[in-house]
């Protein structure tokens, strides 16, 4: 009857482990997904905020009132790249104007 018993107790540990093993990696999938999202956000938010005082700039600088269609239409493209599907290859700075 010991026998049997301590059979079954080393069976659930050893199924215990597994179940342990299996959510250690799922949290750290989740981790690394999480990571990977706050990083491109925060990427993302950089690159808006540069772009952003970049076309302040602009106006400033601009000299003529017939400029500014210009730099809207500028200003508008480098924001479409940045909310373009990037490959994960793609390298920082990739919605430059």
């Amino acid at each position: 009857m010991r026998a049997i018993a301590e059979q079954n107790l080393n069976q659930s540990k050893a199924a215990f482990e597994g179940l342990l093993t299996i959510a250690r990696n799922a949290v750290r999938g989740v981790d690394q997904q999480a990571s990977a999202i706050c990083e491109h956000s925060m990427q993302f938010a950089e690159e808006t905020l540069s772009n952003t005082f970049d076309f302040a700039h602009k106006l400033v600088r601009m000299r003529e009132p017939q400029e500014f269609a210009q730099i809207q239409t500028e200003s508008s493209v480098t924001k479409l790249r940045c909310w373009e599907i990037k490959p994960k290859s793609s390298g920082k700075g990739s919605c430059r104007g």
